[in-house]
């Protein structure tokens, strides 16, 4: 019986874990303009960070998640611009520091 309540009480916490340490749960800080497409600004910033960070797509959008010891603690969500050319930026941090900002202005 107690095997089966820790399997049923770790379901919510490891889907908590899924959501980029719940990122997305923050609201957007900033949201930033491109004529370029969202991958291309995504590759750009991808490559100009350091720390290993990390990129994923869902075909269409793209986003970015840098961590420190703590988790992911910096997130960039590209998509496509509603009318149809270009990109919007969605910039989601737990920190005022060392968060990439500068990276992203000569990515865009």
């Amino acid at each position: 019986m107690q095997k089966l309540a820790i399997a049923v009480l770790s379901i919510p916490l490891a889907s908590c874990a899924a959501n980029q340490a719940g990122l997305l749960k923050n609201d957007v800080i900033d949201t930033y303009f491109s004529e370029k497409s969202a991958g291309v600004v995504a590759g750009c910033l991808q490559q100009s960070l350091h720390g290993g960070p990390t990129m994923g797509t869902d075909g269409t959008n793209y986003w970015i998640t840098r961590q420190n010891a703590l988790g992911p603690v910096v997130r960039f969500d590209f998509k496509p611009a509603a009318t149809g050319s270009g990109s919007i930026v969605e910039y989601r941090s737990r920190l005022e520091i060392n968060n990439g900002l500068d990276k992203l202005q000569t990515c865009l």
